[in-house]
Formats: structure tokens, C-alpha cells, sequence
């Protein structure tokens, strides 16, 4: 997570903001981490958390103090969903691949057979 400036902006933030913000943060990096891992199906699990942080954080309302905090998390969500979807587009043609080989596979094994 890129941190420089982040929990400076977050120290200056209201206590739930900065609750909400960095519990947000620490979804988003774990999903990665688990995306990095390949695992999937508790990528999904946390996906739905992170949309219901998501909706809870940007529905509270945002005092000009916070403006910096705020522009400071949001660039960082941005950045990490950056890195997921690319964690996700690699994963995809990976198994993509995989098919691939498997289909070409069968084909061998079936021209095996008729032999």
C-alpha cells in the first residue's frame, strides 16, 4: 500500500473516518494479497465486504478537514483496485492458457485412442 502520506492525512481525519478508512485500506491490501495467491473464492467473500466499507465510508459526510484524508484514500483505492483487476485480468488468461493445454491434451489422448 502506498503509505507515504496516507496515515499522515488519516492522523488529521475525524476517529471514524479514519476507523472506516483504514479498515477499508486493510480490505483492499488483503484482497490483493489473496488475488496474488490465487485465492479466488475468498477474493470474492472479502469483495462483498469491501463494497459494503465502500458505500459505508462514501456515504458519511465530508467536513473540509477531512477533504485531505478523503483525496488521500481515494487515490489509493484507486491505485489498488488497479492492481486487482490486474492480478484478475493475469489470472484470467492464465487459465485461459490452461484450457488450452487441456483441450490440446484430450485431443492428443482421443487421437491415441482411435489409433
Amino acid at each position: 500500500m502506498e503509505s507515504s502520506g496516507i496515515f499522515e492525512r488519516l492522523i488529521m481525519a475525524d476517529d471514524e473516518r479514519r476507523q472506516r478508512s483504514l479498515t477499508l485500506l486493510s480490505t483492499c491490501e488483503e484482497m490483493i494479497l489473496l488475488a496474488g495467491k490465487g485465492e479466488w473464492e475468498r477474493v470474492a467473500e472479502l469483495e462483498a465486504r469491501r463494497v459494503q466499507e465502500l458505500t459505508d465510508y462514501f456515504t458519511m459526510p465530508v467536513l473540509d478537514e477531512d477533504s485531505p484524508a478523503v483525496a488521500t484514500v481515494i487515490k489509493a483505492l484507486i491505485s489498488m483496485n488497479d492492481r486487482l483487476v490486474k492480478l484478475v485480468v493475469e489470472a484470467k488468461t492464465n487459465t485461459g492458457l490452461q484450457a488450452e493445454e487441456i483441450r490440446y491434451g484430450l485431443q492428443a489422448v482421443e487421437q491415441y485412442r482411435t489409433v
